[in-house]
């Protein structure tokens, strides 16, 4: 009876062990599930409320102009803005030599940019150097 007792218990254990390694992939998983579900769950609240369109192939943010430098010595940064804004309605960018290079090595410069929305409104912005550029379209 006494052997019976032992052999019982020694049985629970082995149980007890196996269901512990049993769980332990789920309880993996449930953490994973739990990450995808944090980094998941605010851009599908942001897609259904905010009715933004992540499909879209025109940006809401279109670049007509953007000049980088002083009167005179200045650069293109319109392609490099552009890349930057992507397919977003706000958007705040650093204003530095990173845009089109250094047309006026050792000077403060200053972008004048001139960008239009996908509602047809025009809006034009000078923000000097070492500055940030905040473009917004309702």
């Amino acid at each position: 009876m006494k052997h019976q007792g032992i052999q019982q218990r020694f049985l629970c254990a082995v149980a007890f062990a196996t269901l512990g390694i049993v769980s332990l992939p789920s309880s993996a998983h449930s953490g994973e599930y739990a990450r995808s579900y944090e980094q998941g769950y605010p851009d599908e609240y942001e897609r259904q409320n905010h009715h933004k369109d992540y499909s879209r192939r025109t940006p809401y943010i279109r670049i007509e102009e953007a000049r980088y430098g002083l009167r005179g010595a200045s650069c293109d940064a319109r392609r490099s803005l552009q890349a930057a804004v992507g397919s977003h309605r706000h958007v705040s960018v650093a204003i530095n030599n990173n845009l089109c290079g250094d047309p006026v090595p050792g000077v403060q410069k200053r972008i004048r940019i001139t960008y239009s929305c996908d509602n047809g409104e025009v809006f034009e912005l000078r923000v000097p150097e070492r500055d940030v550029a905040t473009l917004y379209c309702r």
